[in-house]
C-alpha cells in the first residue's frame, strides 16, 4: 500500500482521497510517502523510491552517534552505537524498501538529540527543533511518537528553565504537531466525519 498510493497520487495529481479496497493507503501518516512521490515524479519511475529510507538510515546513524557523543560516550562507543544500529535486521531489510520505519526512525533520532542538546544546553531553539522533529515524526508513522515522547517528558523534568517557559515549550510542541498534520487529519475526517460512531 505504500507504493500504490504514491502511484494514485501520480496519476490524480492530488493527494486528496481516492476509492480504495485497501484503507491503509488512506489513513497512515503521508510523510514519507510525500517525500517517495518526489522522486517518482521527478524519475518518471520509482527507480529511485528506495533512496527515502536508505537516506533515513544513514541520518538516523548520523543521529546515533551524536546521542552516544552528547551522552559522553568515547569516539569508540559512538563506533560501536553506530555500528550496532547499522546492523539491525530490520535497517538492512528495509533500507532498500518503501515503507515507512526508518524515516520514522530518523525523526525519532532527531527528536532525541535536540531533547538531549536542549537537557544539556538549554538553548530554546533546541525546543523548537524538538518541536519540529516531534511533528514530522507523527506525520510520518503514529508509533513515533510512542518512542519520542519519553526524551520530551525527560527534556521538560531536566531542562533549567522557569515554569512559564516550559509551559511555552510543551504548548509549542502540541501546536507545531498539530500544524505540521493538520491536512492529513482533514483528510481523515473527510473519511468518517464522526469518529466516535
Amino acid at each position: 500500500y505504500h507504493m500504490a498510493r504514491v502511484a494514485h497520487w501520480a496519476h490524480n495529481g492530488t493527494v486528496a482521497n481516492y476509492p480504495t479496497h485497501t484503507l491503509l493507503q488512506l489513513v497512515i501518516p503521508p510523510f514519507s510517502a510525500y517525500a517517495i512521490l518526489q522522486t517518482y515524479i521527478l524519475s518518471g519511475s520509482d527507480r529511485l523510491a528506495n533512496l527515502v529510507q536508505w537516506n533515513s538510515l544513514v541520518a538516523s546513524l548520523v543521529g546515533v552517534s551524536l546521542a552516544a557523543e552528547i551522552l559522553g560516550g568515547t569516539r569508540r562507543a559512538q563506533l560501536i552505537a553506530v555500528l550496532f544500529a547499522a546492523t539491525l535486521p530490520m535497517s538492512i531489510l528495509q533500507a532498500s524498501s518503501t515503507q515507512n520505519d526508518l524515516v520514522a526512525t530518523m525523526w525519532s533520532a532527531c527528536t532525541t538529540v535536540f531533547a538531549l542538546l536542549l537537557i544539556t544546553t538549554g538553548g530554546r531553539r533546541w525546543g523548537l527543533l524538538c518541536a519540529l522533529s516531534l511533528g514530522l515524526a507523527a506525520f510520518t508513522k503514529g508509533t513515533a511518537l510512542i518512542i519520542s515522547v519519553p526524551f520530551l517528558i525527560w527534556a521538560f523534568l531536566k531542562v533549567r528553565w522557569g515554569a512559564g517557559h516550559k509551559i511555552a515549550w510543551l504548548l509549542l510542541l502540541i501546536f507545531t504537531t498539530a500544524a505540521l498534520n493538520a491536512g492529513f487529519l482533514q483528510r481523515l475526517k473527510e473519511l468518517h466525519p464522526d469518529p466516535f460512531q
